[in-house]
């Protein structure tokens, strides 16, 4: 077994035995990622989370050039972040940018995080 198929067998595994896969674990199978993979995305994640005013933009990039997501990939990355509640400084910075950005008006994916977070109450 190769070591993606492994570290994907592993999560699995690891998923079964904790009663299911977080939303972030789902994520990281259906975009067929290794270990190298996640681990280059929590490095990024954690920079991201001590830069309290990132515009979305900039993380956008970041994911593009690392794992040659558009703004949809980052979409489910955001939800899936927000669903599992991690990294939450990085959602709400995240959706609070796009939000300013666009004069209130955000993808009706990020409709319910955006109310949930009352970013819509903060800005």
């Amino acid at each position: 077994m190769d070591k993606k198929k492994e570290f994907q067998f592993n999560l699995m595994k690891q998923g079964m035995i904790s009663g299911g896969l977080s939303s972030l674990e789902r994520l990281m199978l259906e975009r067929d990622f290794d270990e190298a993979q996640e681990n280059l995305l929590y490095d990024i994640l954690d920079r991201f989370s001590q830069r309290p005013d990132f515009s979305y933009g900039e993380l956008e990039r970041e994911m593009e050039a690392a794992f040659g997501w558009s703004y949809q990939g980052v979409k489910g990355l955001i939800i899936s972040l927000h669903d599992d509640g991690r990294w939450s400084e990085v959602v709400y910075q995240y959706l609070k940018s796009n939000y300013q950005a666009s004069d209130g008006r955000v993808s009706i994916e990020y409709e319910r995080i955006v109310k949930e977070l009352k970013i819509s109450e903060k800005v």
